[in-house]
């Protein structure tokens, strides 16, 4: 009787939610449409509320029978005809490596996407539209959106084409901090530059022989060399791109280079060699006489007077850094780039650093719990933590099981004061054995007050 009522609470639960969860987003080509921002961010929100409200079945699973973990969501993507979820395929290929006999802890996933309600509302070319504005996420560090819901510029991308050739008819969000550490691209110019129209453009990053470049010059020519040379029709200051693809990675690099300009105080930026610190000099060639004064400022609302300053940056965010200079011949000049600090020390790197997956073992080597903790930065406007316990046991082969093991699917990363960027994991996961029923309870502390950020905290 017990597992009766159970049953017909969570179609309750269901059938109350499946009212809310249908409206607003239409199917085309096989991805969810919503018809605005607010729409998809209520969408989130219901089905949150519907996967942490719904009751979980108390019935045991047969080995080999396939096992819901989120019928919510299920009844969510089965209500939209034409529509195939990346959560649903994934979870499939998880039972198909199951009765091939892999451990739970040998799984290997179709996504890099943990958190079950983003792969939820995306297709299995990891798509979705806003208004005419189709998000494609292509691997964990880049999204792309692509106006006008144009499919053919769509296709070619799902096809390997660099997405730097596409320029302005696409938009590259590389969520907090840039590119991965082992996926990233450095851009250097030669200085001839600075008395001259000619020079050379050089990429520095880890890439295999079969990466592809795509460099923007800034004054509508390109190429698609590794290192190409260059010479301008005319002076100035050129925004100049790199876009580098190297199978999943996606790299992204730019530099703003005053050409055969006198009296613009130009200066490069290195890395200081510690967390969230840069290190400017000014190049001199182009300016007249000796420079009498430096003024920094460094867009976080610190200054400094020095020549070659070393500054440490709070976040992980983009600055726009600005010099003014003043010489003995008159030059009175400022000069102000944009300046990205990803680190380590930072936010969205520190909760990386401090993603969990684990498999422990119970039952004498019976049963396993897997559990991952991982943040998600999902088409630019959704920043959190999710966290998942699964509870294995084996008779033939592993499959999933039923065990006092719900873990809220939410948790809040990022909180902000004045100054500066204060990174929390709430996902602190403590798995307590009782060994009189073999049992496993988890709690998740946390700590402060949370709450996810539906637009970028910064």
């Amino acid at each position: 009787m017990l597992n009766k009522l159970t049953n017909i609470q969570i179609l309750l639960a269901i059938v109350l939610f499946l009212p809310t969860l249908s409206q607003a987003q239409t199917v085309t080509n096989g991805r969810l449409v919503f018809p605005t921002l607010q729409a998809l961010k209520s969408k989130i929100q219901q089905l949150e509320n519907a996967v942490n409200t719904t009751p979980e079945t108390t019935t045991e699973i047969a080995e080999g029978v396939f096992y819901e973990p989120y019928p919510a969501l299920d009844q969510f993507e089965k209500s939209m005809r034409g529509f195939t979820s990346l959560r649903s395929i994934a979870l499939q290929d998880q039972y198909t490596q199951l009765r091939a006999g892999k451990a739970p802890e040998d799984l290997v996933s179709l996504s890099w996407i943990s958190d079950p309600i983003q792969t939820s509302l995306l297709n299995v070319n990891r798509t979705i539209q806003v208004e005419d504005t189709i998000f494609y996420l292509k691997n964990s560090h880049v999204t792309v959106k692509i106006p006008k819901a144009n499919e053919q510029i769509l296709a070619q991308i799902l096809k390997g084409e660099n997405i730097g050739k596409f320029g302005k008819d696409v938009v590259l969000d590389w969520g907090e901090g840039g590119s991965e550490p082992e996926c990233s691209v450095s851009v250097d110019y030669s200085k001839s530059f600075l008395t001259s129209l000619s020079g050379q453009f050089t990429s520095q990053g880890a890439f295999g022989p079969s990466a592809t470049y795509y460099w923007d010059f800034g004054d509508g020519t390109f190429s698609e060399k590794k290192n190409p040379a260059k010479t301008y029709n005319y002076p100035g200051i050129y925004t100049i791109s790199l876009t580098v693809e190297d199978g999943e990675c996606t790299a992204f690099d730019y530099v703003r280079v005053v050409v055969n300009q006198a009296c613009i105080p130009v200066f490069k930026t290195n890395d200081g060699g510690t967390p969230g610190m840069k290190c400017f000099n000014v190049l001199l060639d182009n300016l007249t006489g000796h420079v009498i004064s430096y003024k920094w400022r460094f867009g976080d609302g610190d200054s400094s007077n020095l020549e070659n300053p070393c500054h440490v940056f709070p976040c992980d965010k983009s600055y726009n850094v600005t010099v003014h200079v003043i010489t003995s011949n008159g030059c009175d000049m400022s000069f102000t780039q944009n300046v990205n600090v990803s680190s380590y020390a930072c936010c969205d790197k520190n909760i990386r650093e401090k993603d969990t997956e684990f498999t422990m073992e119970l039952n004498g080597g019976k049963e396993k719990i897997k559990g991952n903790c991982k943040d998600a930065w999902f088409l630019g406007i959704i920043s959190n933590v999710n966290a998942e316990l699964m509870h294995y046991t084996r008779k033939g082969i592993w499959w999933p099981t039923k065990a006092n093991l719900r873990v809220e699917l939410r948790g809040n990363v990022y909180q902000k004061d004045e100054k500066r960027c204060l990174c929390v994991n709430p996902f602190n996961i403590d798995c307590e054995e009782e060994k009189s029923a073999w049992r496993v309870s988890c709690k998740k502390p946390i700590s402060g007050k949370f709450r996810t950020w539906l637009d970028n905290p910064w």
